[in-house]
């Protein structure tokens, strides 16, 4: 019942990456001269894909940032400004002259605040990166200006959890995550990719995009419709969900229950309309022992 809240989420295509690609490596290029750039196509009415570009295609050589694909196209303008001694902020505008994107970088890579905006001057999504990963609370908003979603990040775990990966000796690796990794390569993959953290709501196309393909969940997990009204409250332990969970949908609260480690543990109980009880289910590791349905 749960697919009602969230749509199933999954890799981006080919076309979309070669995009994303494509543009962040205009990106990079750009962070090499200190000039104000112009797109040769400039509309004040509405935001349009530029049609030329003054980058050079060697720049997609370059170590490339992960960047919002649709969010770069719609850049007409970026600045490029120092900021204290080794950093540097990059602010584009929206062809209406809206602000778009904000990024602190350090060495080539994102390293500070992220801050985006639709062109109709709502926020996008904040939060802070450290060397391209998340670290700490990411916000997002609908394009309403509506919460829609609020993650936590832990970048320093990220790290750490790479490290056990590589640990030789899986009896040396004590983070869960880790060790259902050492097991199943795809499985960490799965649990840290964005799209898994963040998927698509009911409505939606296709998941945010974000600067990070990938980041460590750690912490309060909240989700909202456009109209404000909750849809998922929970939490995550180092990349895995834990605790009590609630899944809400348009009647209200429709799921709640809890995990261990990932897994389905302990009560979970489904409600149907009007926040009637449907059914109580009993799970031990993400097995179920026990259900039962009310009329």
């Amino acid at each position: 019942m749960l697919h009602k809240i969230v749509l199933a989420s999954g890799f981006l295509s080919m076309s979309f990456v070669a995009s994303a690609q494509h543009h962040s490596g205009q990106f990079i290029s750009l962070l090499s001269e200190e000039v104000v750039l112009h797109h040769a196509s400039y509309s004040t009415q509405q935001d349009v894909k530029p049609t030329a570009a003054v980058m050079p295609v060697a720049a997609l050589n370059q170590k490339k940032l992960q960047l919002p694909a649709t969010l770069v196209q719609q850049v007409a303008r970026w600045k490029k400004e120092p900021f204290g001694r080794h950093s540097t902020i990059v602010t584009g505008w929206y062809s209406n002259g809206q602000k778009a994107v904000t990024v602190t970088l350090r060495q080539q890579q994102m390293n500070g605040n992220w801050q985006t905006w639709y062109s109709n001057g709502q926020h996008r999504d904040s939060g802070r990166l450290i060397n391209n990963l998340p670290d700490g609370v990411w916000k997002l908003w609908h394009p309403n200006g509506q919460l829609r979603s609020i993650r936590h990040y832990n970048a320093q775990k990220y790290e750490m959890m790479q490290v056990a990966l590589r640990q030789q000796n899986p009896k040396l690796t004590f983070h869960p995550l880790a060790m259902q990794a050492h097991k199943q390569p795809e499985v960490f993959q799965r649990h840290t990719r964005t799209s898994a953290v963040l998927p698509v709501m009911v409505g939606e196309t296709t998941a945010p995009e974000l600067p990070f393909a990938a980041g460590l969940p750690h912490g309060v997990v909240a989700d909202y419709n456009q109209q404000g009204e909750s849809l998922i409250a929970g939490h995550y332990h180092q990349g895995l969900k834990e605790g009590f969970w609630q899944y809400y949908n348009e009647d209200g609260l429709m799921a709640s229950g809890y995990y261990w480690q990932g897994q389905r543990h302990g009560a979970w109980k489904i409600f149907g309309h009007g926040g009637k009880l449907r059914m109580m289910q009993e799970y031990q590791h993400g097995k179920l022992v026990f259900s039962k349905k009310y009329k």
